[in-house]
């Protein structure tokens, strides 16, 4: 498993995400947050296309990062 660190951020500028990992047995994909570096879920609801230029707000840093319509899944998690 990885480790979790909950810092609060300080940054208000919403950071791209590039990489995502199709994690099939939690039926989710797996982000790097741009701004803590914690490994977070987002809900496949559909494909990833159709996520594309979605923004999310990371519970634990508080962050905002957006998929990036040109993301691309990788294959292990350690490639985030």
């Amino acid at each position: 498993m990885w480790e979790t660190k909950s810092v609060k951020t300080k940054s208000l500028e919403i950071l791209p995400v590039n990489k995502v990992f199709n994690d099939e047995q939690q039926n989710e994909f797996l982000v790097k947050c741009p701004h803590c570096k914690n490994i977070r879920g987002i809900d496949k609801e559909g494909s990833l296309r159709n996520l594309g230029g979605e923004q999310y707000q990371d519970n634990l840093c508080d962050g905002w990062y957006e998929l990036s319509p040109n993301a691309k899944i990788v294959n292990t998690i350690e490639e985030l």
